[in-house]
């Protein structure tokens, strides 16, 4: 499907534009869908239709397109004019609806067409907060008074990490009890400079818009025109404030440069590397780039050593000697420990509450194999798997089982003659099988 979108033009140039069509439609030979749609500035409503017009209509009819709309989407109160347009190159057993929404954004209204799509509808982003409705700060810290008084198992006190469990157990059953976990749909991006001031401005001009369509009346589209300014100059001053009070309190270079971004609207963007160049030979395999990254990395340590020429220095005469100079460790003190834990930051919580992220993480690695049957298929990943997690435990690191899942690709006829699905396991925890995935 090919979609275009011309610019408005003034009146001497929509000539030009309906010959800028006719050049700009090769989809009609690829056997394609056209779409086209914005502001021809040509009155398709008009009875004398002008030369420009004209031109546009006949234009239309060659190229066996149609147009979809026929209300105004130009009104004032003296004119109604027909400049928005969309036109298609297929037929009305496609398009479900057209029509015309008069929205206060601007005097042109605006011009819509649904048209029959198979696309799987998107799961409703969630995210899990906790509740504070009920919060009591004093009953919170009583009932933590309470369960801390408790004494300990003495077949914890000389292991650290049984400690650190008994703590973070008893610390979350209070949690969970004055500020339970909930979970809620998020229907948009939050914007934190969309004021209800804005809100209410914008429903008022919305309304003074239709009005003005509705009653024809010169009063409305008046006191529309002012609305719609007013509204724009509060939003670029609340914007403004906004952003200029997030850069003054930016702590440090990588916050200021986060509001830059926000504030020019650019994403992150991520590369694909689809090919790599190694001494003269062009590796387009996926498996092969990255066996050759793994390569590099891994070797990258030994490869400069090995060009580092050789040297009989002592490295101890780089080391200034302090007379009478013991080091020792020394004992943390309450104090200091909470004095750490104050200037944690929250967004680099570690997720003990289960519902922030955690600071630390390898990366997300996706495993792939294939074979005939379910069970070749269970017999190779199970193998891979259990590399993975020995690898893991040697290096001190842990899964996230919530987020390991596994899918099988093939055809509906395959996928639906398996009886027994794959049984996939990684620390004795079973993964869970998905049956499609969104990126």
């Amino acid at each position: 499907m090919k979609t275009g979108v011309p610019r408005e033009k003034p009146p001497f140039e929509a000539q030009e534009s309906t010959m800028h069509i006719y050049r700009k439609h090769p989809a009609e030979d690829e056997n394609k869908e056209i779409i086209i749609t914005g502001d021809l500035n040509c009155n398709i409503l008009e009875q004398n239709k002008s030369l420009p017009t004209s031109k546009l209509v006949d234009l239309i009819d060659i190229c066996q397109l149609q147009q979809h709309i026929q209300c105004p989407t130009r009104i004032t109160s003296t004119t109604a004019s027909l400049l928005d347009v969309i036109l298609t190159y297929y037929g009305d057993d496609k398009i479900l609806d057209t029509g015309v929404i008069h929205l206060g954004i601007s005097d042109h209204s605006l011009v819509y067409l649904c048209r029959k799509l198979s696309i799987p509808k998107a799961p409703p982003k969630t995210v899990f907060t906790r509740h504070y409705k009920n919060y009591n700060v004093n009953q919170f810290n009583n009932d933590l008074s309470e369960v801390f008084s408790l004494p300990l198992d003495s077949a914890i006190l000389t292991d650290p990490n049984a400690l650190w469990n008994d703590f973070k157990n008893k610390f979350l059953s209070v949690a969970d009890k004055h500020a339970p976990i909930r979970q809620r749909r998020v229907k948009s991006e939050y914007k934190p400079w969309l004021t209800n001031e804005i809100k209410q401005m914008s429903y008022r001009r919305d309304y003074l818009k239709k009005q003005s369509i509705k009653l024809r009346s010169a009063y409305y589209d008046k006191a529309y025109k002012r609305c719609k300014n007013k509204l724009n100059n509060l939003i670029k001053e609340t914007k403004q404030e906004y952003f200029r009070d997030k850069l003054s309190n930016a702590k440090n270079s990588k916050e200021s440069w986060r509001t830059i971004n926000e504030l020019l609207n650019k994403k992150p963007k991520t590369s694909e590397v689809k090919e790599l160049d190694i001494n003269g030979q062009l590796i387009t395999d996926d498996d092969k780039i990255a066996d050759a990254f793994n390569q590099y990395f891994s070797t990258i340590g030994s490869t400069l050593s090995d060009k580092i020429t050789g040297n009989c220095t002592d490295p101890m005469n780089f080391v200034t000697p302090l007379d009478g100079s013991i080091f020792n460790f020394t004992s943390i003190t309450l104090q200091e420990t909470i004095d750490a834990l104050n200037e944690i930051k929250t967004k680099k919580s570690p997720g003990l509450d289960e519902t922030t992220k955690a600071n630390l993480f390898a990366d997300d690695t996706s495993l792939s194999c294939e074979g005939f049957s379910p069970y070749e298929i269970e017999i190779k990943l199970n193998k891979d798997i259990e590399n993975v997690h020995r690898w893991l435990t040697a290096n001190k690191l842990s899964l996230n089982m919530k987020k390991s899942e596994f899918m099988i690709i093939g055809s509906r006829r395959r996928l639906a003659s398996i009886e027994n699905s794959p049984v996939l396991t990684l620390g004795g925890n079973n993964i869970k099988r998905v049956y499609q995935k969104s990126h």
